[in-house]
């Protein structure tokens, strides 16, 4: 409410950059919701997924995130409750400053390689680096959290935070990394699920696997269905949601073929072709965003969107690839 209160405020004021700056925001905090209705671990946890998905584990380094603390910005699940206890109390008039859209948009850039175009997103670049507070240079260097509070120090994407963060959450007798806390919660989210890929181990939990979801166990099931001699694709405009799925379809015995922008063209290239013309790879897990334009394919039959787009013509564009 925030954020349309200001978007309506800078609409009268005629001011064409700040309301770029709220629908960005605006359609970040939307892709957490319509993430989270796939699986609550999805939003700015890729970290997480890709320890499920066989095809991309080996680019889990890529997640590391050396420049910013962890201990500094307010996790998932620190957001949905402060804003629940503030209830009715938040006024209606209230705006964002600068301040509080640079910190925003830095929150949520984790989702601007599934929200933006690349155009859109290094235009809004500079904005977020240019509106870091100085207070930042005054809690000192930012270091890898050690394995003492953190669970994934040592792995292949560790944590960090500045010196004097990780100073001040030691004094207060804190036990756990805050971050792997988050992460854990959202993983396994409810005890009265199945908890799936439970040979898998995770980074930031002892438990293993992953809780499913109604929506997961509807994809699955659909997939169950399809007839053993033909061949399926499943879109998602989340690559996280993809890795969930390429897990779990893995480990009931299906080959999976992926085709999003983890990596090179040449590579997506091959992909595509293994599950052209080879008769036992049977399911595409393509995003929408790599899959919807310039793609062709005619050896399947079965198509499955994980998550719509506000604009259906998305859609319509990326279901006549088939």
């Amino acid at each position: 409410m925030k954020i349309l209160n200001q978007l309506k405020n800078e609409e009268e004021e005629g001011n064409v950059r700040r309301q770029r700056e709220m629908m960005t925001i605006m359609m970040a905090c939307l892709s957490c919701c319509r993430m989270a209705n796939i699986h609550p671990v999805l939003p700015l946890a890729r970290e997480v997924s890709k320890v499920f998905s066989p095809s991309r584990q080996h680019l889990l380094k890529q997640e590391e995130d050396k420049k910013n603390c962890v201990l500094c910005r307010e996790t998932i699940t620190q957001k949905i409750a402060n804003a629940s206890a503030k209830g009715d109390d938040v006024k209606e008039e209230s705006g964002l400053n600068k301040d509080d859209v640079a910190r925003a948009l830095a929150e949520m850039s984790g989702l601007a390689a599934d929200m933006l175009d690349d155009d859109d997103y290094d235009q809004l670049s500079p904005f977020v680096e240019s509106n870091k507070d100085d207070e930042e240079k005054e809690k000192g260097p930012i270091i890898e959290i050690g394995s003492d509070l953190c669970k994934v120090a040592g792995t292949d994407c560790c944590h960090f935070a500045h010196e004097k963060c990780l100073e001040l959450l030691q004094e207060q007798d804190c036990q756990d990394c805050p971050r792997c806390h988050d992460l854990s919660s959202r993983l396994h989210y409810t005890e009265d699920r199945t908890v799936l890929c439970q040979e898998v181990d995770n980074i930031v939990t002892d438990k293993s696997g992953y809780t499913t979801t109604s929506k997961i166990d509807a994809a699955l099931k659909w997939v169950n269905e399809v007839p053993p001699s033909d061949k399926m694709i499943v879109m998602s405009f989340f690559k996280g949601s993809l890795d969930l799925l390429e897990g779990k379809l893995t480990d009931m015995g299906y080959e999976c073929c992926r085709y999003d922008g983890d990596i090179s063209k040449e590579k997506r290239a091959k992909d595509l072709k293994r599950f052209k013309t080879k008769t036992n790879c049977r399911v595409l897990l393509a995003s929408v965003q790599s899959g919807g334009v310039g793609l062709n394919i005619i050896e399947a039959n079965h198509m499955l969107f994980l998550d719509r787009w506000f604009n259906p013509q998305v859609h319509d564009q990326a279901e006549s690839r088939m």
